[in-house]
């Protein structure tokens, strides 16, 4: 029983970080292997196998495993608040009020495939894998407040909430990556390097805005028009290179270059 649940707990991971969502340019979803999160999100040092397709290609060479198979369904959950600086009338801090809150939880899945071939003294490695890359999903909601007037003796509220203006989107860009890595033995070092190409999919992203009324003093809400809107992305590519360099020391380093994703979209206007 006690190594059942050693089992299941070595199989979570957990990681907490800051967050800022882009809704132009999405959430960008490095894939981790539960190593990298448990070292601090740290994919390019520490992510092996087919994870680090879309990271560091130089890490694809497992030595220890001539085939290795990767499985990860992952929930990111996003509880971001965002807010001003209220001071009093002498001009010092007052209060942080939060103003918008974007509230959402996404479900990502991918997996992947890497055999490593021992050549010599040195291993090539190749590997496949089917990896989440920008997440567009949000579900911002910001507080409204007019102003009312309120009678001599009546009690009420000047700060009244009049509604809600809503932002939301939906959409997933995944893509799948090919690449191989090399590791040569050196008598100052070991030297990995890798190659990697990604090709995305064709997905369509939705964005619906829309304003919530809740009372009749309404002048300081939105005037624009709920809206449903969807933008389609074609297929894109970019391709990732990688090095590592470990001292017989144990001192690691690591670089990787990424070329750029260009995107061509189309919106649709759906009123």
């Amino acid at each position: 029983m006690h190594f059942k649940l050693f089992l299941i707990s070595s199989l979570i991971s957990i990681g907490v970080g800051q967050s800022f969502f882009n809704k132009t340019l999405g959430y960008e979803l490095t894939e981790n292997s539960p190593r990298a999160m448990g070292l601090g999100y740290t994919a390019s040092l520490s992510s092996i196998d087919s994870y680090s397709l879309i990271a560091n290609p130089a890490n694809l060479i497992n030595p220890n495993k001539s085939v290795s198979i990767f499985a990860q369904s992952r929930i990111v959950r996003t509880n971001e608040r965002r807010s001003f600086v209220l001071k009093d009338s002498f001009g010092d801090f007052l209060t942080n009020a939060d103003y918008v809150a974007n509230k959402n939880s996404t479900t990502i899945n991918s997996f992947g495939i890497s055999i490593n071939k021992t050549i010599g003294k040195n291993i090539l490695s190749g590997g496949i894998a089917y990896l989440p890359l920008y997440s567009f999903n949000s579900s911002y909601r910001e507080e409204v407040r007019g102003s009312v007037s309120c009678e001599e003796g009546v009690p009420c509220t000047r700060d009244a909430l009049s509604g809600y203006h809503n932002f939301n989107s939906d959409g997933l860009l995944s893509g799948t990556a090919l690449g191989f890595s090399g590791k040569y033995f050196t008598s100052f070092a070991n030297i990995n390097f890798g190659f990697s190409a990604t090709k995305t999919n064709s997905v369509e992203i939705s964005y619906n805005i829309f304003t919530e009324i809740l009372n009749d003093e309404a002048s300081n809400l939105s005037k624009v028009p709920n809206a449903n809107i969807i933008n389609t992305f074609g297929l894109g590519s970019f391709f990732n290179f990688g090095l590592v360099i470990e001292s017989k020391m144990g001192a690691k380093i690591s670089y990787y270059k990424r070329s750029q994703l260009k995107l061509n979209s189309q919106f649709s206007y759906l009123g």
